[in-house]
């Protein structure tokens, strides 16, 4: 079963190369430059309609920033349970603390992490998520 992955990001030319990365490894990956409203209600509905076994979260956003969006699906019984991976530009100490305390699944560092290596860590978590073990934990 082919698993489909939500990515809000708003650099467009990175967009289209995670599509094309995750599409060769065997996943439906929909790129959205950021989320579509600021209403609560409207976002946990659009997630609902796309319904994905994870969501890739940028931090920075023009409309939504990336925490807000997240503590909006994880405090909503319908998305709670979908998994998260958030993305920030800089290896700062106090986004990873902000993203551990919103009980992301794990965090990616852009600087340091390219498509593949976001692929593989989103391929053992499928394996085995239970067990699965955070790179920022």
């Amino acid at each position: 079963m082919v698993k489909k992955i939500l990515q809000f990001d708003d650099d467009t030319f990175l967009g289209k190369m995670y599509q094309v990365k995750f599409k060769q490894n065997n996943f439906e990956h929909i790129w959205k430059e950021h989320p579509e409203t600021d209403k609560a209600d409207k976002f946990v509905k659009y997630i609902l309609e796309i319904n994905p076994d994870l969501i890739i979260m940028d931090i920075i956003m023009p409309v939504m920033d990336g925490y807000k969006a997240t503590k909006i699906l994880m405090k909503d019984k319908r998305t709670k349970n979908i998994p998260i991976f958030m993305l920030t530009n800089l290896s700062q100490e106090e986004d990873i603390i902000k993203g551990k305390e919103l009980g992301v699944t794990d965090y990616f560092v852009t600087a340091n992490h390219i498509p593949s290596e976001f692929i593989a860590k989103i391929k053992e978590y499928f394996e085995d998520p239970i067990n699965y073990k955070p790179k920022f934990g």
